[in-house]
């Protein structure tokens, strides 16, 4: 897991002068000391901003702001919405990572106390999710050693294919309610991917 810290300001405070602001990006070992110094733990939100911190002795000041927990940890479906009961998106989001090859097939797993932290819910709002995500097959549970994604190739193409047709029709629902035809539907979205296909 690694910190991508970007720097906004700073300032060298030295002999009562102010220095030239510059960016700077600091090092995960670096930012770890100041949070640490801020007593800030694993289980804070990874979007807070920190905006003075004062290195130990006084001499820099420093105003930044967090960007990035992880690398692609909020993207597709992660970003929980206030709707849908959290276990239910949880079961989406890790068929996300596991259909994408976040979590590759075979691997252990996160220990449901460290997806609680990393989600910020309660342990036994994952522990409902693993154990759906277990009757579907795509999670199973070693007595000793935790949980693992399954190894079967299959199940996960399945499951791929299945959040893809979730998405097309959710898409299809919402094109539908702005009143497109799905001639209209179909005609957009040929146009959309050849522009797409062309700037890659």
């Amino acid at each position: 897991m690694s910190l991508h810290i970007l720097i906004y300001e700073s300032y060298t405070v030295f002999r009562g002068d102010f220095h030239k602001l510059c960016p700077i990006i600091f090092t995960f070992v670096t930012i770890k000391r100041f949070i640490h110094k801020l007593r800030l733990t694993k289980g804070d939100h990874p979007y807070y901003c920190i905006n003075q911190a004062i290195q130990y002795h006084g001499e820099i000041a420093l105003r930044f702001s967090v960007q990035h927990f992880e690398r692609k940890e909020t993207q597709l479906t992660e970003i929980l919405d206030g709707k849908t009961p959290i276990y239910v998106q949880l079961v989406e989001i890790f068929k996300v990572r596991i259909a994408n090859g976040s979590w590759p097939i075979g691997t252990k797993m996160d220990t449901v106390r460290d997806l609680a932290v990393r989600y910020q819910v309660n342990p036994n709002t994952v522990q409902r999710a693993l154990s759906e995500l277990e009757r579907e097959g795509l999670v199973y549970a070693e007595r000793t050693s935790g949980r693992y994604i399954t190894s079967d190739a299959e199940k996960v193409k399945t499951a791929r294919a299945d959040l893809a047709s979730l998405r097309i029709r959710e898409f299809t629902e919402q094109m539908t309610l702005l009143g497109f035809e799905v001639r209209d539907i179909l005609l957009m979205t040929g146009n959309y991917l050849r522009e797409k296909d062309t700037e890659g």
